[in-house]
């Protein structure tokens, strides 16, 4: 891909303040980049926006690198705190304290209080409670005691032998699943008294305290994966439409309860809980309400690129304002997560979020050295030139996520995308301009993988409908032998991958 920014000499480090997340349209460097729609900024006026500061990077070179933690046993100590200042947004879990001061009982305040003392010490970090929007938890002193009186329980979906059982809670704490003191009920969302109490006796109290900056709202469209219709008290004829909009109704309530003292609501939703249908109706519904999406079970895979691009950057045409998000990838180890950063880099607007773990507690959280490299500012929204191809282009770096054959996702510092020659200097000369030649020199296999052909190159094979396969094999022409040479890519199954390429040896510091 064309470079679209002059050289630097040395590496800079973004200033925060300035990123330019909101821009309107883009800079056109290819003839099909020019052919997208201007997006909407993600400060568009029709929904309220959080009254956090976005800006603030305490560390590193990613904008919203978030942390979702907890220790079961007590307070973090002195230097569990210390460390989430890297953070700019800290979440507690619900299994935070819930062992220790709490011993299940009261643990919300408790909450509370934790996300206080993080606030204390980290001002501009965002912190964030958690608060179950699906099922009855009886660790919350406020609804331990409604949960087995009678005069409540059509507040809780029930069947023939009672309340319908959510046994999570006990089952991840290796209780007996149906222990009481960790065994939840189900919300019944058509019983108009439980949504008020819901609000006005559980969320309110604790939004109307200060020091805190928003509400992390848990399993929040479960709602449709249709427990209610065992319901023995949900009205015969209760279709999964009348579902839908009972619980859109709550989240809108919800959300502006919590923006009305002066924090933000983050509704959990998994990409599989709700139809394209579904979905589309939560975001008209919602479209001026104030609240992010926090994207369980992230991947760098196509579904959730399209999806999160629709609700980030969405087209001037959309009724629909762009979304805050987060995302949350589940990882197997220490692994290498590039593909994942490019990715959030391709999807990212103002209040977008990336956090990455190998579970929920505190053990489970690493900061990871592709957080570190200052990838640069954005200079526009992202763009498809090719079916199944996403670039972005940021004042250091190009952003490629190709999940056309196979998939590979690049980011290549610019303009010097190849290390040796520069764009500028680059031509088609290097293997005599035919497409044979190409795939010869960079290892590339047609359909499958570009080999070491740096993004430039891969304009140039694109351009010419190119279909030759290397006859030396993937990744082992004479390019991929030399130093610095483009990250190589060779067929594989599976999900998008990814690779950064450094202009130059240190200006990426940290990355792996």
């Amino acid at each position: 891909m064309p470079a679209i920014m002059a050289p630097t000499s040395r590496a800079i480090r973004a200033q925060p303040q300035k990123l330019p997340y909101h821009l309107v349209g883009l800079l056109c460097v290819h003839s099909a980049i020019c052919q997208i729609d201007a997006m909407l900024s993600a400060s568009d006026p029709t929904r309220p926006m959080p009254g956090w500061d976005y800006n603030y990077v305490p560390r590193g070179g990613v904008s919203g690198v978030a942390w979702f933690g907890a220790n079961r046993s007590g307070f973090e100590n002195s230097s569990q705190l210390e460390m989430l200042g890297n953070y700019s947004m800290v979440v507690f879990g619900w299994q935070a304290l819930l062992e220790g001061p709490s011993n299940y009982t009261g643990e919300l305040d408790l909450l509370v209080e934790q996300c206080q003392i993080v606030k204390h010490l980290h001002p501009r970090t965002t912190v964030i409670v958690y608060i179950d929007g699906l099922r009855v938890q009886p660790f919350y002193s406020v609804l331990r005691t409604i949960m087995r009186d009678p005069a409540y329980e059509d507040f809780f979906l029930r069947d023939a032998s009672g309340f319908i059982p959510a046994t999570t809670y006990c089952k991840q704490m290796g209780q007996p699943a149906m222990d009481p003191k960790c065994l939840c009920w189900y919300w019944n969302w058509f019983n108009a008294s439980a949504v008020d109490f819901y609000i006005n006796r559980l969320i309110l109290p604790q939004v109307q305290k200060s020091r805190f900056d928003g509400v992390f709202f848990d399993g929040s469209d479960g709602f449709l994966r249709g427990t209610w219709k065992s319901a023995t008290n949900v009205a015969p004829g209760t279709t999964s439409e009348d579902a839908l909009k009972a619980m859109v109704a709550v989240h809108m309530r919800v959300a502006n309860t919590v923006y009305a003292q002066g924090k933000y609501a983050i509704f959990s939703e998994h990409l599989s809980d709700s139809t394209p249908d579904q979905h589309a109706y939560i975001a008209t519904s919602m479209a001026s309400t104030p609240y992010a999406r926090f994207y369980e079970d992230f991947q760098p895979t196509i579904s959730y690129i399209n999806n999160i691009l629709n609700e980030t950057q969405p087209r001037a045409t959309s009724a629909v304002p762009a979304l805050p998000i987060i995302v949350h990838q589940s990882l197997k180890g220490d692994e290498n997560i590039t593909t994942s950063i490019a990715t959030f880099l391709l999807l990212q607007s103002n209040f977008s979020y990336f956090m990455a773990s190998t579970g929920w507690f505190d053990k489970d959280w690493t900061w990871h050295t592709e957080y570190d490299p200052q990838y640069g500012l954005p200079l526009g929204p992202a763009a498809q030139p090719y079916p199944g191809v996403y670039v972005r282009n940021f004042s250091r770096c190009d952003v490629t996520v190709d999940c056309s054959s196979g998939g590979d996702i690049n980011v290549e510092i610019s303009p010097d995308a190849d290390p040796l020659l520069g764009v500028e200097a680059w031509n088609c000369s290097l293997f005599d301009c035919s497409c044979q030649g190409f795939a010869d020199y960079y290892g590339t296999e047609a359909g499958h993988g570009f080999g070491c052909a740096p993004s430039h190159a891969r304009d140039w094979w694109r351009a010419r409908a190119c279909a030759a396969s290397s006859t030396r094999g993937c990744c082992n022409g004479p390019a991929c032998l030399l130093p610095g040479h483009s990250p190589c890519t060779c067929p594989h199954t599976g999900p998008c991958r990814g690779s950064i390429a450094a202009k130059s040896s240190g200006e990426l510091a940290g990355q792996r």
